[in-house]
């Protein structure tokens, strides 16, 4: 099975973590690393929820959730900075990069997520996507993040494509409802993926 880009189609919008890039191991495991002074664990599905969120939101759920003594602003910092000694393990996810390349120089593209812009600059450096993207919005940039539209409306609109005439990419429910708030045909990328994530970085 293989990704199509729908005819017509103006603007490809892609999420990041999980979408292009297999990263979720990677940051489950600094989770964990950063959380063993506190001996909190927790599981896959657990981590899965946070899918499409803002990196602090995570953590203040973290927080609320274990009653941890602690600020979001602090797990946050110290989970990536863990999670960016490790960035060069990431692999990026092929069925999906395969649509990038395609389309590279013929339709405008760019990137939609949740995550902070130094974590996202980094790792479009590190894995050369940044190259294709034309556009890219982060948690940063926006008022209101995922499942909110404005991160994916602000990308078409960087891009200078009407969103209704945007394919968006995305694995996590937060940035499907995103997307399609923001008026876009929307394509689920779980059900492409050539390995589990999970079993990637390790």
């Amino acid at each position: 099975m293989k990704l199509t880009v729908h005819p017509n189609t103006k603007g490809l919008i892609f999420d990041l973590d999980g979408t292009l890039i297999a990263s979720i191991a990677l940051h489950y495991k600094a989770y964990l690393k950063a959380l063993e002074p506190y001996n909190v664990r927790f599981d896959m599905a657990y981590m899965f929820s946070f899918t499409g969120k803002p990196t602090v939101q995570c953590c203040e759920q973290i927080i609320n959730d274990f009653g941890l003594p602690m600020t979001p602003e602090a797990l946050k910092e110290k989970q990536e900075a863990l999670f960016m000694e490790h960035i060069h393990n990431i692999e990026v996810i092929e069925p999906v990069m395969n649509v990038v390349r395609e389309h590279q120089g013929k339709i405008p593209m760019g990137i939609a997520t949740g995550s902070d812009r130094a974590v996202v600059d980094l790792i479009l450096e590190k894995t050369g996507i940044g190259q294709y993207m034309s556009a890219v919005v982060t948690c940063d940039d926006v008022t209101h993040p995922k499942p909110h539209p404005e991160t994916f409306a602000k990308c078409a609109h960087l891009l200078g494509v009407d969103p209704h005439t945007c394919m968006a990419f995305e694995d996590g429910d937060h940035g499907m409802t995103a997307a399609r708030e923001a008026g876009m045909k929307v394509v689920d990328v779980k059900p492409f993926y050539d390995k589990p994530l999970w079993n990637l970085n390790n």
